[in-house]
């Protein structure tokens, strides 16, 4: 699995990632995508973006570390991660997984908390810096 660090968002980076095709040079080229082709073997398969963000309720500031490996470990197969300056941005990252409908589970882990949507509560992968 790719991790990198960026400060760039992942947009249409899942099709990509789950389909083998570059979105943005497909429409620059005018091409379309062959669907039979790219979703060949894909059945019974669930992509998805995981926006990490900051819903732990403690500032940026105070957090000196993220666990992105207690987070990795949820998922059967994480695809690529996305790392993100948590300091500058309100967000830990971008999460790229690949699930398939028999650990569909996997999506709705006990520490994520519905809200409508389902959001993860990063409180429990977050160390705060110590106070003086």
């Amino acid at each position: 699995m790719k991790q990198i660090t960026t400060d760039s968002a992942p947009a249409a980076d899942i099709s990509f990632l789950a389909f083998g095709f570059n979105p943005y040079l497909y429409f620059f080229r005018q091409q379309r995508p062959n669907w039979v082709e790219a979703l060949q073997g894909k059945e019974g398969k669930l992509f998805s973006i995981i926006v990490l963000n900051n819903s732990t309720g403690v500032e940026a500031s105070e957090i000196a570390s993220f666990d992105y490996d207690k987070l990795l470990a949820i998922f059967k197969t994480p695809l690529e991660l996305r790392k993100i300056n948590y300091s500058k941005y309100p967000l830990f990252g971008f999460l790229f997984t690949k699930t398939s409908k028999d650990d569909i589970a996997e999506l709705f882990h006990e520490k994520f908390i519905p809200l409508g949507t389902y959001v993860i509560d990063h409180y429990w992968l977050c160390t705060r810096t110590a106070k003086n």
